[in-house]
Parts: C-alpha cells; sequence; structure tokens
C-alpha cells in the first residue's frame, strides 16, 4: 500500500510505497530520501548499498548544451558569495 502521511509528532511528511517510507520532508524543509530524520538540505542514506545521485540529460549534448552539472556555490556572511567546486 502507498500513502502520504503527515507526522504531527514528528513533524513531517512522509512518502511511503508498499509499506516503506521512502521519502520525507520536515517541516525545516530538509528532504530525506531512505532516512526518516534527514540532517541536511538533501539527505540520502541507503542501508544496503553505496547512496548515489544520479542526473541524467536527455541531451545528447549535439547543440553544445551541457548534459548535466553539479556546482557548490556557498554565500558568505558579510563577503561575496563564490564557487567553490564544479562537476
Amino acid at each position: 500500500m502507498s500513502r502520504i502521511e503527515y507526522s504531527f509528532a514528528n513533524d513531517r511528511l512522509d512518502f511511503s510505497i508498499a509499506n516503506a517510507g521512502v521519502l520525507n520532508i520536515k517541516r525545516g524543509g530538509n528532504v530525506g530520501i531512505g532516512t526518516t530524520n534527514p540532517t541536511y538540505n538533501l539527505h540520502i542514506a541507503d542501508p544496503d548499498s553505496t547512496p548515489t545521485l544520479h542526473l541524467e540529460s536527455t541531451s545528447d549534448g549535439a547543440d553544445g548544451t551541457t548534459a548535466g552539472e553539479l556546482i557548490f556555490t556557498a554565500d558568505r556572511i558579510g563577503g561575496a558569495a563564490g564557487t567553490f567546486g564544479q562537476i
């Protein structure tokens, strides 16, 4: 059975498939995949294997577009924002 349930006790929105929790959103905005207590903006956990984040583009890149990017940035309090890494 699949369900969407809001837990007042835990202050989060849970999404379940086949009675197993697969995704939840906590009140502060943290999103958990494979964890019921996400401690980061996006927290992915997999107890059976190495968690994987898969980004896929349907573009073949022939038109010069980027197939996909992962960019790490930070806003510094009292300073300028910067890019710290790019894949």
